[in-house]
């Protein structure tokens, strides 16, 4: 396993395992990003236990989901907001691991090069989800009328939720508090009318 013990190795695992944690917040049905969340954790853990990690660097690239999380909740600043995610997880791994005069040991191009591909892998993912859902609407649009579901941030005149496993813009009548069950009332491209509802386990 000597050869594992490698910087660049490690960066890759670091990477890995956020942009799995991400997919999981877009993808919560798939147990495709928690296996590979897994496996990319136990190599970092193998990695940083054989290399000496900067503790602070370590914090920015484990919080780096947050901001993701934080757009996949609201319905404004997409696009900063994962910006600031993925420069998280790329500058906090890549100064992991430095040598006694504070170098960086990870290779600069291995940097661009993963970087790029999480960058496309991420949004790839999360506009494959939006599409997925208004595809939905357009095409249709009485397909989750009647469920329940969970509101995901407060919802008024606009909000999101979740629906059978996806993400969905909706607005209510009534301010409707996030994490309160939902029931859908209509839906139309791509956006849903709620109410908030009782949840199953309590029916």
């Amino acid at each position: 396993m000597d050869f594992l013990i490698n910087p660049n190795i490690a960066y890759l695992s670091i990477v890995g395992a956020v942009i799995f944690v991400m997919l999981t917040f877009v993808m919560p049905r798939s147990r495709i990003p928690i296996v590979g969340f897994v496996i990319c954790l136990a190599l970092t853990w193998y990695e940083i236990s054989q290399l000496k990690a900067d503790t602070w660097a370590l914090i920015i690239a484990v919080l780096s989901p947050i901001p993701f999380y934080i757009a996949v909740r609201t319905s404004r600043l997409h696009f900063p907001l994962l910006l600031l995610s993925l420069l998280m997880v790329t500058v906090g791994s890549y100064f992991i691991f430095t040598d006694q005069n504070g170098t960086p040991m990870v290779s600069l191009n291995w940097v661009i090069g993963v970087s790029f591909l999480s960058a496309l892998f991420a949004w790839g993912a999360y506009n494959r989800q939006i599409q997925k859902q208004n595809e939905k609407g357009i095409y249709d649009p009485d397909s989750v009328v009647g469920l329940i579901g969970e509101a995901r941030t407060e919802i008024d005149s606009s909000g999101l939720v979740v629906v059978e496993g996806e993400i969905w813009r909706a607005r209510s009548k009534t301010p409707i508090p996030a994490g309160s069950a939902v029931r859908v009332i209509r839906s139309g491209g791509g956006l849903l009318t709620v109410e908030k509802a009782e949840r199953l386990s309590e029916e």
